[in-house]
C-alpha cells in the first residue's frame, strides 16, 4: 500500500463515505450470511423430519403386513385343529401325540421362504388335513371290525393318521417361521439404514453449504476491504506518495483498520516517493520514530537523497545517536542550534534556485519553538516551490503558538498535507490509524550498508552499458587486429581501446591485490565475446592464483574459449605454452599451404586473411588467439622450459595471430630462480599499471622518458591510483606522451553469469579444455573411445595433440593406452590406483567383448571391486588350470589381472635363477599371449627381483604418488621430477604417474574413481 496520512484521504471526494460504505457492506454481508445460515438450518430440519416420517410410515406398513400374515397363520392352524377334532376315531386321538411327535421329527425346509409362500404351504397342508379327516370319517368302522382289520394289517390305521399329522406338523413349522419373521427384521434394518444415510447426506450438504457461505463472506469481506484500500491508497490527485520504480519502498509502519466485526485488519504501509511537504499536528509526542524511519529509508533507497534533521527543543540531540555516522559522507546534516537551522534553510533556498541533482528532505520536530520569522518565511517558500526540497514538520496543538508563528501558520497548512499524530500512531480516522516502524537499528545498519554500496557503485564504470547493442553484436572482424574498449580516459572521459595488432601484439598488466587486474581481464574476455564471433577470436585463459576466478568460463563450455587452466602445476603450466607454440607451427603449415595454392607470398596473419578474402580459398579459417595469463610469475618459478616457450611465443606470435595479455602483482620477480627476464618483458609493448609501489611501476615505465628526458610521471602516480584505475602506455613505457590515466570498466558477477548463460544459446556449446586447480577424481565419463584403456584425466593441455610420433600411450585430455602386444604394470602403496586401473581394464574388456580373469590370493583387498562378469582364481590349482587353458585355446580373447602374484612363490623367478620354474614360464607365456594383462605389485623393486620375466612384457607403468623411491624405479632414467603439491596423496584425488618404458614417455594423471 502506498498511502500514509489523513491528508491523502482528505484530497479524495467521499473518503469518509468509502469507510462508512465498508462498514455498512460488512454489516450487510454478515446479516445476509446469518439469514442464509438460518434458512439452511431450517431446510435441514425439514428434510430430516421428512426422511424420519417416511421411515416411520414404512415401518408401520411392515408391522401391519406382519400382523396380517401372523393372523392368517393362526386361523389356518385353528381350522386344522377343528378338522382333526371332528375325527371320531378314538384310536386317532389316543395315538395323536405319538404320531405328531414322530411327524415333528421329520425335516421341513422353511428357510429362505417368504411369508406368502409359507401361508400357501399352510393352506395346502390344511386342505390335506381336511381331506384326510373326511376320508377317515367315511371309512369309519366299529371297534371290533377295526380291531380285526388291525390284526390282519397292523399299519392300516397308521397309514390313515400319519399324513394328517405330517401336514399339521408342517403347518406348525410354517407358523413358527412366520412368527420369527427374519424377512421383516431385514426390512426394518434396511429402512433404518436408509434413514440414517439420507440423514447424514442432508447434514453433509448443509454443512458444506454453510462452509461455502462462510467462505464467500470471508472473500467478500476481503474484496470489500481491498476495494476500499484501493480507493484510500491511490488518490486521484494531490497525492503525497507516487510510484517511482527506481527506488525501494519507504516504510511508514503498519496500517490498522478496526472492522465492524471487532477484528483488526493490518497491512504493511509503504510509499515509493515523497513528492510534497507534510505537516503533522501532534499532541505532546512528536512522530520521532516515523521521521527516523523515513530518513533512513530515503538514504538507503535514493543515492541522491540528503536529509536535514532539526529538533529545536533539544538542539538536535534526538537525532545524533541515529544519524551521526551519516554526517561524514554528507548524506545527513543535524542542525543543533537556531543559527544552524537558519543557515541550513538559507542554503536550501539557494539550492532550490539552482535545481541541483540532489533531493533534500528536511525533518523538523516541534517547530513552534526557536524559529525566527524570516526563517519560517523561507521555509514556507521552499514548501510552496516543491522542487528539490521536501519538508516534514510536526507542530504540537496543545501549546499556544507564538504570535508570529500564528500568523504564518495558515500559509504553512496551505502548502503542506496535514495529518494528526497522536501518541502511539498517526490517526487517519477513529477506525483507521498507522503504527510507526520499530526496527530502527536494523534500518540504520541497512542504510549504512547501502550508502557504502552506493559509494562503491559510483566509483566504478559498469560494463553493461558499454557492450554493443543488438545490431552490433559480434559484428567486428579481427583481420586487422583485436580492438577492445576497456574504459574511459580520466581526463577527457572518452573511450579507451586496448588493441592487439601486429605492432602492439602483447600486453603486460601489474598491480596490487584488489587493484582491478582481474576485473580488467574479465572486461577483455566479455568484450571479445560481445564484439567477435568464435570464428574471429579465440580465448585461452590461464589462472595461476589458486582460485576459481575464471572457472565459470570453463564450466560454461563457451565456443570462444579454447582452454581454462587453473592448475599451477609446473607441467600443466608448461603444457599451456607448449600447446600454443605447436599451434604456431601448425599455422605456419597453413600459411605454406595457402601460399602454394594461391601463388601469393604469405608472411603474416593479416596477409593470410586478406588472401583468403580476396581469392575465396578454401584453406582453414584461423581465428586470432588471445592468451590471457593471470599471475604469470608462477609460470617461471624454477622452470626454465617456460621461459624458452614464452620466448618463442612472443617472437613468432604476432606473425601468426597469437597474442598475449599477462597480469601479475609485479612485472619482474625479484627471485633469482624466476626466469621471466627483462628481455622477455621488452616484447610487451602495451603496459597497464594499476595501484602498486613506485618500485613495481618502475619495472614497466622507463626511468627516463625519451620524449621528456625525465622520469615517467606514471611511476610516482601509480601508488595513488584508485581501484579500477590504471595507467596505460602502448609504447613499452618509454615515452611520457603515450601514458594515459584510464578508469576501467567493471564487469560484475551478474553480468558474467548472464553472458555465460547467453553465449551457448547464441553460438552453441564449445569443447573447452578445463584443467581445474586441485581437481578431484571424477566418475568415468559415459562416452569413451573404444579399443583403448582410458585411465583418467591428464594434468596437461593437449600434450599429444601436436605430437608427430605415434605412441600407444596417449595424453590428450584423457590418458589412454592402446594394447598392441604390450601390457601394464601398476605399482604403489595407494590401493586406489590399482583399483582404478582394474576398473579401466574391466571397461576395456566389456567394450571389446573379452573375458576378464583375476588372479590373486583369496584375502586380497581389491577383490571387493571385481565386477560380476570377472572370473576370479584364488587357488594355485585353479590359476594353473586357467592359464594353461588360455594357452591351449590360443584365441587371444582374455584380459588378465594379476594382483601381487609375488606372494605365490611358484610363479616367481628370482634374479639369478638359471632356469625358470614351470609355473613362472606359464605366467610369462599367459601374459604374452593375452589381449591385455595388468600386473600389480606394491613395489617396483619386487617386480624386478621376483617377477623379472614380466618387465619386458609390461612397459606401460602406472605408479602412485607418495613414494619417491618407487617412482624413481618405475620412471625412465631421463625423467626429472620436481616435487609439487601433485606428489602428495589427496583424499578426493587419485594422483599417479604414467610412463612407457619403451619410448621413455612419462607424465602425470588424475585417475578415474573406481567403479
Amino acid at each position: 500500500m502506498n498511502a500514509p496520512f489523513s491528508a491523502v484521504f482528505r484530497t479524495l471526494n467521499g473518503t469518509a463515505a468509502s469507510l462508512s460504505a465498508l462498514h455498512e457492506t460488512l454489516r450487510r454481508m454478515e446479516a445476509e450470511t446469518r439469514t442464509a445460515l438460518r434458512l439452511i438450518d431450517q431446510n435441514r430440519e425439514r428434510r430430516v423430519c421428512a426422511v424420519q416420517d417416511a421411515t416411520d410410515e414404512l415401518l408401520e406398513d411392515f408391522a401391519h403386513e406382519y400382523d396380517t400374515l401372523k393372523g392368517d397363520a393362526e386361523s389356518l392352524l385353528s381350522a386344522a385343529e377343528i378338522a382333526m377334532n371332528d375325527i371320531l376315531d378314538p384310536h386317532f386321538h389316543r395315538m395323536q401325540p405319538q404320531y405328531f411327535s414322530a411327524a415333528m421329527q421329520k425335516p421341513y425346509n422353511t428357510a429362505n421362504v417368504c411369508a406368502e409362500a409359507l401361508i400357501a404351504r399352510m393352506q395346502k397342508a390344511l386342505s390335506a388335513i381336511q381331506a384326510g379327516a373326511k376320508k377317515i370319517k367315511n371309512a369309519f368302522l366299529l371297534p371290533d371290525a377295526a380291531g380285526l382289520i388291525g390284526s390282519v394289517s397292523p399299519d392300516f390305521r397308521k397309514s390313515l393318521y400319519m399324513p394328517i399329522l405330517d401336514a399339521y406338523a408342517h403347518m406348525r413349522r410354517c407358523a413358527e417361521a412366520i412368527e420369527n419373521a427374519p424377512a421383516f427384521t431385514e426390512k426394518t434394518a434396511r429402512a433404518h439404514a436408509v434413514c440414517t444415510r439420507k440423514t447424514r447426506q442432508i447434514e453433509a450438504e448443509c454443512t458444506n453449504r454453510r462452509a461455502e457461505i462462510l467462505q464467500k463472506l470471508k472473500a467478500d469481506t476481503e474484496a470489500a476491504i481491498t476495494r476500499t484500500n484501493a480507493v484510500l491508497c491511490t488518490p486521484p490527485s494531490a497525492a503525497i506518495f507516487a510510484e517511482n520504480a527506481g527506488h525501494a519502498p519507504l516504510s511508514l509502519g503498519t496500517l490498522r483498520i478496526a472492522l465492524p466485526s471487532g477484528k483488526m485488519f493490518t497491512a504493511p504501509l509503504t510509499c515509493t516517493k515523497l513528492d510534497c511537504s507534510v505537516l503533522f499536528l501532534t499532541d505532546n509526542t512528536a512522530p520521532h520514530a516515523l521521521f527516523c524511519s523515513l530518513a533512513l529509508d530515503l538514504l538507503k533507497s535514493d543515492p541522491a537523497a540528503v536529509v536535514h534533521l532539526a529538533d529545536p527543543a533539544h538542539c538536535g540531540n534526538a537525532y545524533k545517536d541515529v544519524f551521526a555516522a551519516f554526517t561524514p559522507s554528507g548524506r545527513a546534516e543535524i542542525w543543533c542550534s537556531a543559527q544552524d537551522f537558519t543557515r541550513g534553510i538559507e542554503a536550501l533556498c539557494r539550492a532550490a534556485e539552482n535545481t541541483p541533482n540532489s533531493m533534500h528532505y528536511v525533518f523538523i520536530e516541534n517547530m513552534e519553538q526557536n524559529i525566527p520569522e524570516q526563517t519560517l518565511e523561507d521555509l514556507i517558500r521552499l514548501m510552496r516551490a516543491n522542487t528539490c526540497v521536501r519538508v516534514l514538520v510536526s507542530v504540537r496543538k496543545a501549546i499556544s503558538l507564538p504570535h508570529g508563528f500564528q500568523q504564518k501558520f495558515p500559509a504553512l497548512v496551505q502548502n503542506a498535507a496535514c495529518c494528526t499524530a497522536k501518541s502511539g500512531g498517526n490517526y487517519i480516522s477513529e477506525d483507521v490509524f498507522t503504527v510507526p516502524p520499530e526496527d530502527l537499528p536494523a534500518r540504520r545498519a541497512a542504510a549504512l550498508s547501502a550508502i557504502t554500496a552506493q559509494v562503491k557503485k559510483a566509483a566504478v564504470l559498469p560494463l553493461n552499458a558499454r557492450l554493443p547493442h543488438a545490431e552490433g553484436w559480434q559484428k567486428k572482424s579481427s583481420e586487422a587486429g583485436i580492438f577492445l574498449p576497456i574504459g574511459q580516459s580520466d581526463v577527457t572521459r572518452q573511450p579507451v581501446t586496448l588493441a592487439f595488432t601486429e605492432e602492439k601484439p602483447y600486453a603486460l598488466v601489474i598491480g596490487d591485490v584488489n587493484s582491478g587486474k582481474s576485473a580488467l581481464l574479465h572486461t577483455v574476455a566479455l568484450q571479445i565475446f560481445a564484439n567477435y564471433t568464435p570464428g574471429e577470436v579465440k580465448l585461452a585463459i590461464a589462472d595461476f592464483k589458486e582460485g576459481a576466478e575464471f572457472a565459470l568460463y570453463g564450466a560454461s563450455r563457451l565456443p570462444a574459449v579454447e582452454a581454462v587452466v587453473e592448475n599451477d602445476d609446473p607441467d600443466c603450466a608448461a603444457s599451456f605454452l607448449r600447446y600454443y607454440v605447436s599451434e604456431l607451427h601448425r599455422r605456419q603449415t597453413c600459411f605454406t599451404a595457402l601460399s602454394a595454392e594461391t601463388g601469393r607470398l604469405i608472411r603474416k596473419y593479416e596477409i593470410y586473411r586478406a588472401v583468403q578474402r580476396e581469392t575465396g580459398a578454401l584453406s582453414e579459417i584461423l581465428p586470432r588467439i588471445l592468451l590471457m595469463i593471470d599471475e604469470y610469475q608462477s609460470l617461471f618459478e624454477s622452470n626454465t622450459e617456460t621461459a624458452t616457450l614464452l620466448s618463442e611465443l612472443v617472437r613468432k606470435g604476432r606473425t601468426y595471430g597469437v597474442h598475449l595479455i599477462m597480469a601479475s602483482q609485479r612485472g619482474v620477480s625479484e627471485s633469482a630462480r624466476n626466469t621471466f627476464t627483462a628481455e622477455l618483458k621488452d616484447h610487451f609493448s602495451t603496459r597497464l599499471v594499476f595501484r602498486c609501489p613506485p618500485a613495481a611501476a618502475r619495472r614497466l615505465f622507463s626511468d627516463r622518458a625519451v620524449d621528456t628526458g625525465r622520469e615517467n610521471t606514471g611511476i610516482a602516480a601509480a601508488v595513488l591510483l584508485k581501484t579500477g584505475h590504471a595507467l596505460l602506455n602502448d609504447e613499452a613505457g618509454q615515452t611520457e606522451r603515450a601514458t594515459a590515466s584510464v578508469q576501467c570498466f567493471y564487469a560484475g558477477d551478474d553480468l558474467i553469469g548472464r553472458m555465460c548463460s547467453l553465449l551457448p544459446r547464441v553460438n552453441g556449446t564449445g569443447e573447452t579444455a578445463w584443467l581445474r586447480y586441485n581437481a578431484a577424481s571424477r566418475a568415468v565419463p559415459s562416452a569413451l573411445p573404444h579399443g583403448e584403456v582410458t585411465f583418467g584425466d591428464s594434468v596437461c593441455l593437449h600434450k599429444d595433440r601436436a605430437a608427430s610420433d605415434a605412441d600407444s600411450l596417449k595424453d590428450d585430455g584423457f590418458v589412454s593406452f592402446t594394447p598392441n602386444g604390450t601390457h601394464i604394470l601398476c605399482t604403489g602403496s595407494d590401493l586406489r590406483v590399482p583399483a582404478s586401473v582394474l576398473c579401466s581394464a574391466a571397461r576395456f574388456a566389456e567394450q571389446e567383448g573379452l573375458s576378464l580373469h583375476i588372479f590373486c590370493v583369496e584375502s586380497h583387498p581389491l577383490l571387493r571391486l571385481c565386477p560380476e562378469t570377472a572370473t576370479v582364481y584364488t587357488t594355485l590349482a585353479a590359476q594353473r588350470e586357467a592359464l594353461s587353458r588360455q594357452l591351449r585355446e590360443g584365441q587371444n580373447r582374455a584380459v588378465n589381472v594379476f594382483l601381487e602374484m609375488s606372494t605365490e612363490k611358484e610363479f616367481t623367478q628370482p634374479l639369478g635363477t638359471l632356469r625358470p620354474s614351470a609355473d613362472a614360464a606359464l605366467l610369462k607365456n599367459a601374459v604374452a599371449h593375452s589381449r591385455l594383462s595388468v600386473v600389480f605389485e606394491r613395489r617396483c623393486k619386487i617386480v624386478r627381483s621376483e617377477l623379472p620375466q614380466l618387465l619386458a612384457l609390461a612397459p606401460i607403468h602406472i605408479t602412485a604418488v607418495g613414494d619417491s623411491e618407487n617412482l624413481r624405479a618405475a620412471l625412465p632414467d631421463t625423467a626429472r621430477i620436481t616435487a609439487t603439491a601433485f606428489d602428495v596423496p589427496q583424499k578426493d584425488s587419485i594422483h599417479a604417474y604414467y610412463c612407457n618404458r619403451d619410448t621413455e614417455k612419462w607424465g602425470k594423471i588424475v585417475l578415474f574413481q573406481p567403479c
